[in-house]
């Protein structure tokens, strides 16, 4: 009688016998990448007050240059009303005999700021009148000669770099003979419509001039 087959053994006796951990696998399957976490609350909290505080160094920082350049701009026009200056080398200087060192690049910024002129080569400072302008009394210094050019047109020589902001001034100035200006360096063109407005206009100078 025939025993049945052995299904675990191969029907053909020189076949080799394969386990289940011989057959071949599948690669495994790449791991999730991880889920980032929120911050929790206390390092949110701290993150929050550390910027707050940054931004509170930063306003300080800036409050405390801005009082600075206030007292040395006080320092420089205390200095130029004091000191008869011819450069900015000798203003830094005086400035730094008081204590304050400032670079020439802060200086010219402080005369910027301040209005200060120069008339035949020596720093002045005039007080302001109104909205940071100076009146025609202010500037009539930095006024050389004044001639005619015909009947409408006068011609202002001043000093050197001084002929736009007299201009600015003239035109601000409100004069009704004066029709316009046109300024360079050191020269003003100014335009009137008759040659009673020029006669006018040559009147106020005397004036001012004391001529």
């Amino acid at each position: 009688m025939n025993e049945p087959d052995d299904p675990k053994l191969p029907a053909d006796p020189d076949q080799p016998v394969r386990s289940a951990s011989d057959e071949p696998s599948s690669p495994p399957e790449p791991p999730e990448p991880p889920v980032p976490s929120m911050p929790r609350m206390p390092e949110m909290l701290k993150m929050q007050q550390m910027r707050e505080t940054q931004q509170r160094m930063r306003e300080m920082l800036n409050l405390g240059l801005r009082e600075r350049r206030a007292q040395r701009q006080k320092l420089v026009a205390d200095v130029i009303a004091q000191n008869t200056i011819r450069s900015q080398g000798e203003l830094q200087e005086l400035l730094q005999e008081r204590g304050v060192l400032a670079t020439q690049s802060s200086v010219s910024r402080d005369l910027r700021d301040l209005g200060v002129r120069r008339v035949k080569g020596v720093y002045v400072i005039k007080p302001s009148r109104g909205e940071g302008g100076w009146s025609f009394d202010d500037v009539i210094e930095l006024v050389e000669l004044v001639t005619r050019s015909g009947a409408n047109l006068t011609v202002i020589q001043t000093v050197p770099n001084a002929a736009r902001p007299v201009a600015h001034t003239l035109e601000e100035a409100g004069w009704d003979e004066v029709v316009g200006t046109v300024a360079d360096d050191d020269t003003i063109f100014v335009a009137t419509r008759t040659q009673e407005d020029q006669d006018h206009l040559f009147q106020r100078f005397k004036q001012y001039l004391n001529v």
